[in-house]
């Protein structure tokens, strides 16, 4: 899992939908980018 060196604003579980396949990960939002971060496993 990769770290965010950015101060984080706020975070938040989500879904990215890849097609046919649906990713759960975590939405990041610092100052200045809105990163998703995917879980380590994704079945």
């Amino acid at each position: 899992m990769r770290s965010i060196d950015r101060d984080v604003l706020r975070q938040a579980l989500a879904n990215l939908q890849r097609g046919m396949e649906a990713v759960g990960g975590r939405l990041i939002l610092t100052a200045d980018a809105l990163l998703f971060q995917p879980h380590a496993f994704n079945v």
